[in-house]
């Protein structure tokens, strides 16, 4: 069991659009890797998340207008008293081949699905509660029977190559907004807790930890003016949710860059 359990909240809809993005990723990368052809099965609903969250959401101009105020940022840090100039000198370098990156990539290769006879295909019949049975598509059943597992992992890579500009600059982006701070220890006194911001230095994400040994879980609601963190408890799945009236020490992070 992990030491503490790690909950993140964003704060506004430019974070929250990253942080679907990146569980997507993570999705597709584990169940593309695995050797079980039900995991590949799993690796391409994930991949048809994917294409239909990058086609319906304004993902690539709000990572670019991100990397852009980043970078204009950490210019105004370069040369200042207790910065690392090395160490920020190659961040702006990570941050100018990600947008540059970013700014070449061609809106129509990101439309994978339908570049793919065999993805339209079996998105098509994914639609449908179980429509993608051996009966209903025997082509996936083909594939998934007869193609190796490593042979599997690398199609399914390729298939979401053209995402690979926006899966850099996700990882780039989120990477340095959870570094941004260190956490503090908190108390949520009854199993409540409040915090209000001042609107120009308010988070754009809230980290919190709690140790697994407390049983509660934080449902968290917020905005860049003001926080509150409630937290629950839910032993099984099967009982309702009960609110804790306990004292609950966690620790959080606002995170800001």
């Amino acid at each position: 069991m992990a030491n503490t359990i790690l909950y993140e909240y964003p704060l506004n809809e430019r974070v929250r659009l990253l942080l679907r993005f990146e569980q997507l990723l993570l999705q597709f990368q584990h169940a593309a890797r695995s050797n079980s052809f039900w995991d590949s099965r799993l690796a391409l609903l994930t991949l048809f998340d994917l294409a239909e969250l990058v086609s319906r959401s304004e993902l690539r101009g709000e990572l670019g207008k991100f990397l852009n105020r980043l970078r204009k940022r950490f210019v105004s840090l370069l040369d200042h008293g207790g910065v690392d100039n090395h160490a920020l000198e190659q961040t702006l370098s990570e941050l100018d081949q990600t947008s540059a990156a970013l700014h070449n990539l061609y809106s129509g290769e990101l439309d994978i699905v339908n570049h793919q006879a065999f993805l339209q295909m079996v998105r098509q019949r994914s639609t449908i509660p179980g429509g993608s049975c051996s009966f209903d598509l025997p082509a996936l059943h083909h594939w998934l029977e007869i193609t190796p597992a490593d042979t599997r992992h690398q199609q399914l890579l390729n298939w979401t190559r053209p995402f690979a500009p926006l899966c850099e600059g996700t990882q780039l982006v989120l990477g340095l907004l959870r570094s941004s701070a260190y956490p503090r220890q908190q108390r949520a006194e009854q199993g409540r807790f409040q915090q209000t911001f001042d609107a120009q230095n308010a988070p754009q994400l809230l980290r919190l930890d709690i140790a697994p040994e407390q049983g509660a879980f934080p449902e968290i609601s917020g905005d860049h003016h003001r926080i509150t963190i409630r937290f629950m408890v839910q032993n099984t799945p099967n009982e309702s949710i009960q609110i804790c009236t306990e004292t609950i020490p966690f620790q959080l992070t606002y995170c800001r860059i």
